[in-house]
């Protein structure tokens, strides 16, 4: 179903051969019809795009201690429209604003605004917290000055950046609705940074009134649940064994095969990117890379393979993500097994630096920005951090779905 060298399959997909390659994008490539193949007279056009799956399908919204208008801190304030890869943001100008607070150095500088810029230009957005896709930051010039520098960051969430946003793209739809620039609508993500596949599952049922014939569901799974077990068996003490691991994540993909089913059978399409190649991230080169390979088999397999496998290629898409990083068919004009973004202290919305200690540690690559000093270039960087594809990354998986589900839908 998928164009992976024949070494990098196992054996059950090699023997499945012809008959899954005729009902699949390779086959098309081919020169092969799909199930209920023959020409068409037209495309599918989506009149509304649905994202389920974890942070690689998701759009993030952050509150912290965030400043509202009027210097202080609480609910109101919030940034939407951060995802899990490294963001384009610019930083403008400083601006000298007055602060009348004189003799309180302690107390929240105030936002900048075209009141109180000492009649300065504010050549960037000027923001309170509440808007989906700029953060400022303030600090006093002085503790004794009636002034203050202002300078602000701007995320630009209207340009796509996770894989999903590059699909609905090309397809004239956007997620306005999470990220306020974005000039298009039509498409929503329910997906969420640490979903596992009952997640997912759950995320489908709430929200499977909202499909029908003219929708089309994007999904990706089976990250987390990977990551789960692997960290389960190279625990100390191990709180698992590779086999209990392998059968629990086959069982979770059976049940997942089902939910693809069902969607299926609300009448909507649907491109289903299996998990990144978690070995070839810098994860999984330095830790276990074997080990991991074989889970991530073990999932998208049992998912893909064995679940969906007779399914009409006029009904699902499928796109697998390894095709990208194993060493056999990658390209080698780009940057495989680095993280282009540190996720340590990174400087977020609220002023706050992460340490790489918190409970959520993997979502830290949020705050990664081009405003800061990467390791290198977002257009050759295949990873953002250990477990996260950068906007390359990203960009390959969503103009390989929309081309494949052009071909075959």
């Amino acid at each position: 179903m998928f164009p992976v060298a024949a070494s990098r399959l196992p054996v059950n997909r090699r023997r499945l051969g012809w008959v899954a390659l005729a009902c699949s994008a390779a086959g098309l490539a081919m020169g092969l019809s799909a199930c209920g193949g023959g020409s068409r007279n037209s495309f599918f056009a989506p009149g509304s795009i649905v994202s389920f799956g974890d942070e690689n399908s998701a759009f993030d919204t952050y509150a912290g201690s965030l400043k509202k208008a009027d210097g202080t801190t609480g609910s109101g304030a919030m940034i939407k429209g951060l995802t899990y890869t490294v963001h384009d943001a610019s930083v403008g100008a400083s601006v000298v604003c007055a602060d009348p607070r004189v003799g309180t150095p302690s107390a929240l500088a105030v936002e900048c605004t075209a009141a109180n810029a000492n009649g300065a230009t504010l050549t960037s957005p000027t923001l309170d917290g509440y808007y989906g896709f700029s953060f400022f930051t303030s600090a006093k010039l002085e503790v004794e000055s009636p002034n203050q520098l202002t300078t602000t960051t701007a995320y630009n969430c209207g340009t796509p950046r996770i894989w999903v946003h590059v699909l609905a793209r090309n397809y004239g739809r956007g997620y306005n609705s999470q990220c306020a620039i974005d000039p298009y609508s039509g498409a929503v993500s329910y997906a969420a940074f640490g979903a596992k596949t009952d997640d997912v599952i759950a995320q489908i049922a709430a929200h499977r009134g909202e499909l029908n014939g003219s929708t089309l569901v994007t999904i990706m799974v089976g990250q987390n649940d990977i990551l789960e077990q692997f960290n389960a068996i190279r625990a100390t003490p191990a709180t698992t064994d590779e086999a209990t691991a392998i059968a629990t994540l086959q069982a979770r993909a059976d049940r997942m095969a089902a939910a693809v089913k069902d969607v299926i059978g609300t009448g909507a399409k649907v491109a289903l990117a299996l998990t990144p190649s978690l070995n070839d991230s810098p994860r999984g080169l330095a830790t276990d890379a074997a080990l991991m390979s074989r889970l991530v088999v073990a999932y998208n397999d049992r998912l893909y393979v064995r679940g969906l496998g007779n399914v009409s290629g006029r009904d699902l898409v499928g796109v697998n993500p390894d095709s990208f990083t194993n060493s056999t068919t990658r390209s080698t004009s780009y940057v495989h097994g680095a993280a282009l973004c540190n996720t340590t202290g990174l400087v977020k919305p609220d002023g706050s630096v992460t340490t790489g200690s918190e409970p959520d540690a993997d979502a830290n690559v949020r705050f990664c920005n081009t405003s800061i000093t990467l390791n290198g270039s977002t257009s050759t960087y295949i990873w953002a951090d250990a477990t996260h594809y950068a906007p390359l990354g990203h960009a390959l998986i969503g103009s390989l779905a929309y081309n494949r589900a052009r071909q075959q839908l």
